[in-house]
């Protein structure tokens, strides 16, 4: 029984040493499209619809 449980744990970390790469570019891509969103939702761009509105407020959306 003990030597299973060694074995398993070796697999377990010889599966994470191959996949560690891939772990930390998945965890990397999660972090910074979150980081983006965050960015994107907070900023008062031209494609927001407080900012359409403030345009058509200060009359800059004149056509």
């Amino acid at each position: 029984m003990v030597r299973q449980n060694r074995l398993d744990q070796w697999f377990a970390y010889e599966w994470l040493s191959d996949n560690l790469f891939s772990i930390l570019l998945i965890g990397l891509s999660v972090v910074l499209a979150i980081a983006v969103w965050m960015v994107v939702r907070r900023s008062d761009g031209w494609y927001t619809r407080r900012a359409a509105l403030r345009r058509r407020r200060d009359g800059e959306d004149e056509t």
